[in-house]
């Protein structure tokens, strides 16, 4: 039964395969009807409609094919109807096979509702008929009878008990306990007055105690801070070590701290006596223009000897600011045009200039009077010598030192020649970068006029 379904189910059903391997002159609507009913048939099945349904839907496709065949018989076109006829005839045998099959479940399905129906019915009877037995055994009257007498039992002890009541309320000594309560209310007012009493005199007894005890632990504790002090200025500092120098730090104790300000002071005597020696320089604003403290009055106008240069003595002083601009000034009438480069050497032990530390940009005018100056940054220590350098590219007219008196007496005034007056230094030197190495010696202290360069803090 099973495979007859699944033909039945599937869209190549026998009969439909058979037509449509004849000839390709059979139009499509010629099997219109056959397919309408192949549809029907499988809607049915798949739906799983009743035998009835099923049964009509076999009984129009055996219809449509077999009035196809009848109308059908003798055209060529049709030959495999022809020829398959034997297994249309199986497929419809099988067909009224599953019909039957169909109809018989759908009978023992039906006679198995009306058993289970007529079953339903005779249990819904016997369970009227219990229903029936149980409602004539309830003693109806009986309860009601109970439940009276219920009721009337507890109004009765309801009444008993409010007849109590009324007895006690009437037994109770009001105005007995009223004086009662007023008594002992007076005794505990004086029994309240009696024990605040006793606590003022308490609490005034433990401030005075505590005067006294406040009075003896400041008497103790003065003594032992005068003690102590005392004791803090006499103790020797045994142990005290001057080797370590450096900011005291927070973790020091004191002998340590005491140890490092020693070592200070020692390793900077020098600079302080020099800074007490030479006392404050005033002044550092950016109008004040410094030279050599070698200088006298005399300022003139005189030409320099091109391709020299000239190293300038300057003593740096306490609070100099730190120099910032280097320059020099044309003479009243400079003659021509003239490139000038200026710099700062430092002075070795031997008091002779030595290493560059500034040098200016190169500098050029045809101004008289001009005054040209070039960017630096040189911070200088005070009370050390330094020397400020000069060389031009051309002899033009410069202002320059003409009155000075030697600030040099080392290099000569005590020991060359007593009647010398030595005002720096000059040797012979193509204009180019100022030289990283002055390279100068005794031999090469001048006594003439130098150049009048000067340092400002702008």
């Amino acid at each position: 039964m099973g495979g007859i379904i699944e033909v039945l189910i599937e869209p190549e059903i026998k009969v439909v395969e058979v037509l449509e391997q004849g000839p390709p002159g059979i139009a499509p609507e010629e099997l219109a009807d056959i397919q309408a009913a192949i549809v029907n048939l499988q809607t049915a099945i798949q739906t799983k409609a009743d035998a009835e349904t099923v049964d009509a839907a076999l009984s129009a496709l055996e219809q449509a094919i077999a009035q196809r065949l009848t109308q059908q018989q003798g055209d060529d076109r049709y030959w495999p109807l022809t020829t398959d006829l034997a297994t249309q005839q199986e497929l419809g045998g099988a067909i009224a096979a599953e019909a039957a099959d169909r109809q018989a479940v759908v009978a023992a399905l039906a006679a198995d509702l009306t058993t289970e129906i007529s079953a339903r019915q005779s249990a819904d009877s016997g369970l009227d008929t219990r229903l029936d037995v149980v409602e004539a055994m309830l003693p109806d009257l009986a309860l009601d009878a109970d439940l009276a007498t219920e009721i009337s039992n507890r109004q009765a002890a309801d009444t008993a008990l409010g007849n109590r009541l009324t007895t006690v309320e009437a037994d109770l000594p009001t105005r007995a306990l009223a004086t009662d309560l007023t008594t002992e209310a007076t005794a505990r007012a004086a029994a309240d007055t009696a024990l605040s009493n006793a606590l003022a005199a308490e609490t005034s007894a433990r401030q005075s105690a505590d005067t006294d005890l406040q009075d003896q632990l400041t008497a103790v504790i003065g003594g032992f801070t005068s003690g102590f002090a005392d004791g803090v200025r006499g103790t020797i500092l045994s142990g005290l070590s001057l080797l370590t120098g450096g900011a005291i730090a927070a973790t020091d104790n004191l002998l340590a701290a005491l140890g490092k300000i020693q070592n200070q002071i020692s390793d900077n005597k020098d600079n302080i006596s020099k800074k007490a020696e030479f006392g404050p320089y005033k002044g550092s604003s950016s109008t004040i223009y410094y030279t050599s403290p070698g200088v006298g009055a005399g300022v003139g106008n005189t030409n320099l000897s091109p391709n020299v240069l000239y190293l300038v003595p300057f003593l740096a002083l306490k609070d100099h600011p730190v120099f910032n601009r280097i320059g020099v000034q044309a003479g009243s009438s400079i003659g021509g045009t003239v490139s000038v480069r200026l710099g700062v050497y430092d002075c070795d032990s031997s008091g002779l200039p030595s290493s560059l530390i500034a040098s200016s940009s190169q500098m050029t005018t045809s101004s008289s009077a001009a005054i040209l100056e070039s960017v630096i940054s040189v911070p200088l220590t005070p009370g050390a010598w330094y020397f400020l350098a000069f060389v031009s590219s051309a002899s033009v007219n410069w202002r320059l030192n003409t009155q000075v008196w030697s600030v040099l007496p080392i290099h000569g005034g005590f020991i060359n020649n007593a009647n010398s007056l030595y005002s720096g230094f000059s040797r012979s030197f193509t204009y180019d970068v100022l030289p990283n190495t002055a390279s100068v010696a005794l031999s090469d202290l001048i006594t003439g006029n130098t150049p009048r360069i000067h340092l400002r803090a702008v």
